[in-house]
């Protein structure tokens, strides 16, 4: 079970997991006390302010499950593409692809891609 702080709740509110960029909060929880942590995050949200979380938390050796759901597009603000999409402001563009940036990143952090599913 993951324990976290939230915003939306008193101080302390606990939730099995978390969604966005809480990431980053199950991160810090899961190195301050030593214990497994999940978070799941969209792929938009994995794009555009998700990889510095995950950076942290390969860096300082979280024991962190993160589940990027990746459905190619900003669902939430309406279904803009981004760079994940292969879709740019003037037409079609080489895609991203989640899995080569976090291979690659682990793989410079600590040697290993095992990391990556």
């Amino acid at each position: 079970m993951l324990y976290t702080f939230s915003p939306y709740l008193p101080p302390c509110a606990r939730y099995d997991t978390l969604y966005g960029e809480r990431h980053i909060q199950a991160a810090g929880y899961s190195v301050s006390t030593g214990e497994k942590a999940a978070a799941v995050i969209g792929d938009s949200t994995f794009f555009h302010s998700g990889i510095p979380g995950i950076l942290n938390a390969l860096y300082h050796n979280a024991d962190l499950l993160v589940i990027v759901l990746d459905n190619h597009i900003t669902s939430m603000t309406g279904g803009q593409p981004h760079i994940g999409t292969g879709t740019g402001i003037r037409g079609k563009k080489k895609k991203v692809m989640i899995e080569d940036i976090l291979s690659d990143v682990a793989s410079n952090i600590s040697g290993e891609q095992e990391h990556i599913l």
